[in-house]
Protein backbone atom coordinates (compact mmCIF):
# COMPACT_ATOMS: atom_id res chain seq x y z
CA UNK A 1 0.00 0.00 0.00
CA UNK A 2 1.60 3.32 -0.84
CA UNK A 3 1.64 6.25 1.64
CA UNK A 4 1.60 9.98 0.87
CA UNK A 5 5.28 10.38 1.33
CA UNK A 6 5.57 7.45 -1.80
CA UNK A 7 2.73 9.17 -3.74
CA UNK A 8 4.48 12.58 -3.73
CA UNK A 9 7.93 10.94 -4.84
CA UNK A 10 6.14 8.71 -7.66
CA UNK A 11 3.94 11.36 -8.87
CA UNK A 12 7.30 13.59 -9.24
CA UNK A 13 9.36 10.79 -10.53
CA UNK A 14 6.45 10.83 -13.49
CA UNK A 15 6.75 14.34 -13.92
CA UNK A 16 10.46 13.92 -14.47
CA UNK A 17 10.07 11.42 -16.97
CA UNK A 18 7.90 12.85 -19.10
CA UNK A 19 9.68 16.23 -18.91
CA UNK A 20 13.42 17.00 -19.62
CA UNK A 21 14.73 18.34 -16.74
CA UNK A 22 15.88 21.48 -18.87
CA UNK A 23 12.00 22.10 -20.06
CA UNK A 24 10.93 22.67 -16.37
CA UNK A 25 11.72 24.62 -13.40
CA UNK A 26 10.36 25.69 -10.11
CA UNK A 27 8.57 23.07 -9.16
CA UNK A 28 6.45 22.90 -6.60
CA UNK A 29 3.64 20.19 -5.15
CA UNK A 30 0.19 21.46 -4.72
CA UNK A 31 -1.58 19.17 -3.18
CA UNK A 32 -2.27 15.67 -2.39
CA UNK A 33 -5.93 14.18 -1.64
CA UNK A 34 -7.06 10.34 -1.66
CA UNK A 35 -10.37 9.80 -4.08
CA UNK A 36 -13.34 9.13 -1.79
CA UNK A 37 -13.17 5.36 -2.48
CA UNK A 38 -9.75 5.70 -1.22
CA UNK A 39 -8.34 3.81 -4.31
CA UNK A 40 -5.92 6.51 -5.82
CA UNK A 41 -3.52 9.30 -5.01
CA UNK A 42 -4.24 12.49 -6.58
CA UNK A 43 -1.04 14.22 -6.75
CA UNK A 44 -1.08 17.85 -8.13
CA UNK A 45 2.45 19.76 -8.85
CA UNK A 46 3.22 23.22 -10.69
CA UNK A 47 5.90 23.91 -12.62
CA UNK A 48 6.95 27.04 -14.72
CA UNK A 49 7.93 26.31 -18.81
CA UNK A 50 10.29 29.04 -19.56
CA UNK A 51 9.50 31.29 -22.42
CA UNK A 52 11.36 29.54 -25.18
CA UNK A 53 10.04 26.55 -24.54
CA UNK A 54 6.30 28.00 -24.81
CA UNK A 55 7.21 29.49 -28.02
CA UNK A 56 8.76 26.38 -29.17
CA UNK A 57 11.55 28.59 -30.30
CA UNK A 58 15.14 27.69 -28.51
CA UNK A 59 16.18 30.33 -26.37
CA UNK A 60 19.11 32.20 -27.43
CA UNK A 61 18.29 32.48 -31.14
CA UNK A 62 18.47 36.18 -32.27
CA UNK A 63 15.20 36.35 -32.30
CA UNK A 64 14.90 35.41 -28.53
CA UNK A 65 17.27 37.36 -27.55
CA UNK A 66 15.92 40.77 -29.29
CA UNK A 67 12.54 39.68 -27.78
CA UNK A 68 13.58 39.17 -24.19
CA UNK A 69 15.94 42.61 -24.08
CA UNK A 70 12.58 44.45 -24.78
CA UNK A 71 10.50 42.35 -21.71
CA UNK A 72 12.96 42.47 -19.01
CA UNK A 73 11.22 43.52 -15.85
CA UNK A 74 8.00 41.81 -17.26
CA UNK A 75 6.89 38.30 -16.21
CA UNK A 76 5.74 35.96 -19.40
CA UNK A 77 5.79 33.05 -16.89
CA UNK A 78 2.76 30.97 -16.95
CA UNK A 79 2.53 28.04 -14.16
CA UNK A 80 0.79 25.00 -15.54
CA UNK A 81 -0.20 22.34 -13.28
CA UNK A 82 -0.19 18.24 -13.86
CA UNK A 83 -2.21 16.12 -10.91
CA UNK A 84 -0.77 12.48 -11.22
CA UNK A 85 -3.59 9.82 -10.48
CA UNK A 86 -1.13 6.91 -9.15
CA UNK A 87 -3.42 3.42 -7.76
CA UNK A 88 -2.88 3.42 -3.72
CA UNK A 89 -2.59 -0.47 -3.59
CA UNK A 90 0.92 -0.81 -5.90
CA UNK A 91 1.88 3.31 -7.41
CA UNK A 92 1.27 2.50 -10.43
CA UNK A 93 0.55 5.69 -12.96
CA UNK A 94 -3.47 5.36 -13.79
CA UNK A 95 -4.18 9.24 -14.87
CA UNK A 96 -3.15 12.65 -15.90
CA UNK A 97 -4.83 15.97 -16.00
CA UNK A 98 -3.63 19.03 -17.28
CA UNK A 99 -4.27 23.00 -15.97
CA UNK A 100 -3.14 26.19 -16.68
CA UNK A 101 -3.11 29.04 -14.45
Amino acid sequence: MLDVKKAVSSGLQYLKEIFPASQIRDVRLEEVTLTDDERYWMVTFSYILPEGVLNEEPVGTLESTVKNAFLIGMSRDKRFFKTIKLRRDDGEFFGLTNLVA
